[in-house]
């Protein structure tokens, strides 16, 4: 008998570009934008150890590497926000300076 796929509860990227510079969400294409649905951030929690990273995203809490939809995935939480990735496309959000306009 088929069985269900498990849901995509944990993304770990397998080759990460190494890029000096991720595009802001702002800089996406409008077609990528689109899709991506409003995001919000209330709380952002940032250690160097990666098991005490968080972030809370329109009310759900997430850690490095889990999914908040079915497309968009918290890749890493930085010092000053977050690398997001939506259907293999890798973006940052400046929570920080959001909170500090």
């Amino acid at each position: 008998p088929k069985t269900k796929p498990a849901p995509r509860e944990e993304y770990r990227p397998k080759n990460t570009p190494s890029a000096a510079y991720l595009p802001q969400l702002s800089e996406l294409p409008q077609s990528i934008q689109a899709r991506i649905p409003d995001l919000t951030f209330s709380s952002h929690m940032y250690s160097s150890q990666d098991k005490f990273r968080s972030i809370t995203i329109n009310g759900k809490r997430l850690k490095q590497g889990r999914y908040y939809n079915e497309q968009l995935y918290v890749n890493e939480i930085t010092e000053k926000g977050a690398v997001m990735g939506f259907d293999g496309t890798l973006f940052e959000v400046d929570v920080l300076g959001q909170w500090g306009n």
